[in-house]
């Protein structure tokens, strides 16, 4: 639900959509109701909510073909765990206008899996809180699986960590638009892979840990941003390490001939094992740009699904000290509007009300309210 955005000039554009909101949904629970999450999307409604319970055993994979929530309800360091023995444990199928969203759901290969995917995210839109999504093995090394797949969407992460098992990469994107926040994304190891890999696609990433996999047993170390075709990416306030091996990694290989831009955001090389040093960071164009602006959540919208309404919350906007940050409000999203991914992020007829904040010497802009009472539609 956050991101890094390109600001425009003096003003920076960030939005803030409250889609917790709604009052007419459905809410189903998992296991209470339904004995598995798939019989409980197979039961619900477009728009519905489906709660999740942590329990020890494992549930199944599942596919989702319409507009749904899926929250996952445990303990402070448990979540409803899906484990996956072949294929796709969460494979999003969803036409345009459609939207998934999953918070505090984790997925894992069963142990000896190979060649599954955690998440795959193909056509309309999707968001995934709170998250720890990986994938199994891939010992061909090709590079052609993935935890998290997207394909032709656009795409919102927050508070996630995204790791494949071996061989393969933590983030592949396919003429997708995805904006990161908070969140951890880590090539495979031993038999190594990229952190992130885009074809024809967009990364706005706000505050994350982006590292290439790494290889203690003479293999080189891998990339941590790997860019190809028409992609571009935009970085604030982030980190990104090339993996350690022999060689080391390349932090960002942009083939595109399009700059990545960085705001406050270090770059470095893997260590190389038979010398102690570093690699070079880059390859291709990256360029510094220290007018983005990252915006942040203080309190997770989704987070154990405790945001509601009357609860305060925060969004605090990073820019150049003295830029004006104008954020912009709206209740809900129309099947129009858009994850956080572009500036602006939702249509003007959406929006509820814009606030203008002047970001201070350290170059935070901050806005606090509480969740507004909204009545049953």
């Amino acid at each position: 639900m956050t991101l890094g955005l390109r600001s425009s000039r003096s003003a920076a554009i960030a939005a803030l959509t409250l889609t917790s909101l709604a009052g007419a949904q459905a809410h189903l629970t998992v296991p209470g109701q339904y004995p598995e999450i798939s019989a409980a999307v197979q039961a619900a409604a477009p728009g519905d909510v489906i709660q999740v319970d942590w329990r020890q055993q494992p549930y199944q994979p599942i596919v989702i073909d319409k507009t749904i929530t899926i929250v996952g309800r445990a303990l402070e360091h448990f979540a409803p765990t899906i484990a996956v023995a072949q294929g796709i444990g969460i494979d999003c199928q969803l036409q345009p206008g459609e939207r998934a969203t999953l918070s505090r759901v984790d997925v894992i290969p069963v142990t000896g899996a190979s060649q599954t995917t955690g998440v795959r995210v193909q056509g309309g839109f999707a968001t995934l809180e709170d998250c720890r999504i990986r994938g199994g093995v891939d010992a061909s090394g090709t590079g052609n699986l993935a935890a998290v797949d997207l394909i032709d969407t656009d795409v919102s992460v927050a508070f996630c960590r995204f790791q494949e098992g071996s061989g393969a990469v933590a983030l592949r994107a396919t003429r997708s638009n995805v904006g990161v926040t908070d969140s951890r994304m880590i090539g495979s190891s031993f038999v190594v892979g990229d952190a992130v890999h885009l074809v024809d696609s967009t990364l706005h990433a706000a505050e994350c840990l982006i590292a290439g996999g790494e290889d203690f047993t003479g293999g080189p170390g891998a990339v941590a941003i790997r860019l190809q075709g028409s992609s571009r990416g935009y970085l604030v306030d982030c980190g990104v390490s090339g993996g350690t091996g022999q060689p080391g990694g390349i932090a960002i290989v942009n083939t595109t001939g399009t700059p990545v831009e960085l705001g406050r955001t270090s770059i470095g090389g893997g260590t190389t094992l038979s010398t102690f040093t570093s690699v070079a960071a880059s390859t291709g164009p990256v360029v510094t740009n220290n007018a983005l602006l990252g915006l942040l959540w203080s309190e997770p919208p989704y987070r154990r699904g405790t945001l509601q309404r009357g609860q305060g919350f925060g969004v605090h906007g990073r820019a150049a000290p003295g830029t004006v940050v104008l954020m912009l409000v709206g209740l809900a999203p129309t099947k129009t509007s858009k994850p956080f991914t572009r500036q602006p992020a939702m249509d003007l007829g959406e929006v509820l009300v814009g606030i203008p904040r002047l970001a201070d010497a350290n170059g935070y802009a901050t806005f606090t309210a509480s969740v507004p009472d909204v009545p049953a539609a």
